[in-house]
């Protein structure tokens, strides 16, 4: 059987809400851990995502038997490796020991509470189940939420394309390029200047 995520939080469990992202950090997976925790708190979206992964890896499956792993593990660890191409063995040492991964997972504790820990097999059988069918379909979800939600256009607002920011950028480096010149003319003119002796 395999849920959805954690419903029920345990002691010393951080919740997926609360993940902190810095974001003055620009590096791919910031970026794509800030996307997964806007998607995991947007109810529409949310449910749209595990519906996928839940038609995709639990066809038919009774809800009972041992507990597998959670859903959303399984689709933020695809993601994370797809997103920074590594292999299983480098998915596994981030899955055990990445704070912000494993917060974003809601597996990460606080300390002095037992960590919870994947074995390689287990992350690989998991993760694996993620064809690149179901990763197409994914990523469709995650594009039309990102076109939807995180670029939404405001009323009123003008888009710049980047013509108008290189036609900007030109202005200003014809400016500066107009004043070094007229700057070395000077210290040239200077240079060639005999000042009389006193």
């Amino acid at each position: 059987m395999r849920n959805r995520f954690e419903q029920q939080l345990t002691l010393g469990q951080i919740p997926i809400e609360q993940t902190y992202i810095n974001p003055k950090r620009k590096f791919a997976l910031d970026e794509l851990l800030a996307a997964l925790k806007a998607i995991y708190c947007n109810p529409e979206y949310n449910e749209k995502i595990f519906s996928i992964l839940e038609k995709s890896i639990n066809p038919g499956k009774p809800r009972t038997g041992r507990k597998g792993m959670d859903l959303w593990c399984i689709f933020v660890l695809a993601q994370v490796r797809l997103c920074l191409n590594i292999n299983y063995e480098m998915l596994h040492n981030l899955a055990n020991n990445h704070r912000t991964i494993r917060q974003l997972m809601g597996i990460e504790r606080e300390f002095g509470y037992e960590p919870v820990e994947f074995e390689h097999q287990t992350l690989y059988e998991n993760v694996s189940m993620v064809s690149d069918e179901l990763v197409a379909e994914l990523n469709h979800v995650i594009v039309e939420f990102g076109q939807g939600e995180v670029f939404k256009k405001k009323e009123n607002t003008v888009f710049r394309s980047k013509t108008d920011r290189r036609s900007e950028k030109s202005k200003v480096t014809s400016a500066i390029e107009n004043y070094l010149t007229k700057t070395r003319l000077f210290i040239k003119k200077i240079r060639n200047t005999r000042f009389p002796r006193e």
